[in-house]
């Protein structure tokens, strides 16, 4: 293969490679803002999903929070709610790894 072909393939792939990658960083980013808005509502959203290295381009706090964090051109969506459960039934409940 010519270098001209091998050139346009590194390029093409290194270019894919980055959408993947801010396309899971806005994926986390999301997730930490709508948990977060869950408990301190939209500036608590904003810094996490600053800390992350993306941009809150959408918060609504209804009985559901709905955010929209951008990093680039790639953009995730994240929902999150609340839900009170009895202290020692979510202790004995947690998720874990374990089989």
């Amino acid at each position: 293969m010519s270098l001209a072909v091998m050139s346009m393939l590194v390029t093409g792939l290194s270019s894919l490679a980055k959408q993947l990658v801010d396309e899971s960083r806005a994926q986390i980013a999301a997730d930490a803002a709508a948990l977060a808005g869950v408990i301190g509502g939209e500036p608590a959203a904003q810094r996490l999903a600053r800390m992350n290295g993306a941009v809150l381009c959408e918060f609504v706090s209804e009985s559901i929070v709905s955010v929209r964090a951008c990093i680039g051109s790639m953009t995730a969506k994240a929902y999150a709610r609340e839900q009170q459960v009895d202290r020692e039934e979510q202790v004995n409940d947690l998720p874990t790894l374990k089989p």
